[in-house]
């Protein structure tokens, strides 16, 4: 950390953006960090990053995901970012908080959530930019119902994206943390159960 306030840093990265940096040149020149081809705001949890598998990192490089952020906001997942044509993404402080709290009980709870809602932000992006007006009506009426989609449903939870946006990014997360990590949806909520 450099002391830099978010507001300051955010004017050097437009100034620098303005004197014809690109995105990427504007965030090192405000203190970003890259690391495998992510810049990583220089209050970002690394510890917490380590535990991200390296399949699910290569989808956010691949899927157009150039930077990372720290946020103060509240919650415990992430936001999906759009900065000068860049797509980023900000992890909330009170996701390590949580995983901090719940790793002693359920080794094994941080590297499997993490991985979850970095997906789930990913998922967002892809909605958001990358699938078609057509693709987006078939999640709809597929209507797979994730856990997080139905509390939205209900009123038990809060998004700014729709029911049907949750629902795909879920769905998405799952699917791809099973693939790299083999942990799936049903194991983490039976583990969840326990605590």
């Amino acid at each position: 950390p450099d002391g830099l306030s978010i507001r300051d840093r955010k004017l050097k990265v437009a100034r620098a953006i303005l004197n014809g940096k690109s995105h990427k040149e504007a965030l090192r020149e405000a203190g970003y960090i890259e690391v495998q081809g992510i810049m990583l705001h220089p209050d970002m949890p690394i510890d917490l990053l380590k535990n991200v598998d390296q399949a699910i990192w290569d989808s956010l490089v691949l899927n157009g995901i150039s930077y990372m952020t720290s946020t103060s906001r509240e919650g415990h997942g992430g936001y999906i970012s759009h900065s000068s044509g860049a797509y980023g993404m900000d992890i909330s402080a009170g996701l390590q908080e949580e995983l901090n709290e719940k790793e002693g009980s359920f080794p094994g709870y941080k590297k499997s959530r993490i991985n979850h809602v970095v997906a789930h932000e990913l998922g967002h992006k892809l909605w958001q930019q990358d699938l078609t007006t057509n693709q987006k009506k078939e999640v709809e009426a597929a209507d797979t119902g994730s856990n997080y989609a139905k509390r939205i449903k209900s009123g038990d939870a809060k998004s700014a994206a729709g029911v049907a946006e949750e629902n795909f990014c879920e769905n998405f997360a799952w699917d791809l943390t099973k693939k790299t990590t083999g942990v799936s949806e049903s194991t983490v909520q039976a583990d969840l159960q326990e605590l």
